[in-house]
């Protein structure tokens, strides 16, 4: 397995495990773990990855859109639908990213 699929592999136990968690605390502790691992990820994502090329471009303005989503939804939920969306097309661009990268 590699250092980018364990990456994967732990942020989502840490979600998983942050909902099924029962004390607040406990989900507290292990947002913040989530919140430093992608931090951390994002760091080296950046220290990584080839940024003068179209497909980053477009990766990075999609994640961007995502993000506006995302907070629009926090604050009205009916916008749920258009992050959800969003989000999709930002991970779809970040693998085409990932293809060239490799």
């Amino acid at each position: 397995m590699t250092l980018g699929q364990r990456l994967g592999r732990t942020a989502s136990e840490l979600l998983a495990l942050q909902k099924a968690a029962r004390s607040r605390p406990q989900k507290q502790v292990l947002a913040a773990q989530l919140q430093r691992l992608l931090e951390v990820t994002g760091t080296l994502v950046d220290a990584n990855v080839e940024r003068a090329t179209p497909e980053y471009d477009a990766a990075s303005r999609e994640l961007e859109h995502a993000h506006h989503a995302l907070e629009a939804a926090l604050d009205d939920l009916a916008e749920v639908a258009e992050a959800i969306e969003r989000t999709a097309k930002a991970v779809d661009l970040l693998a085409k990213l990932v293809v060239l990268a490799a």
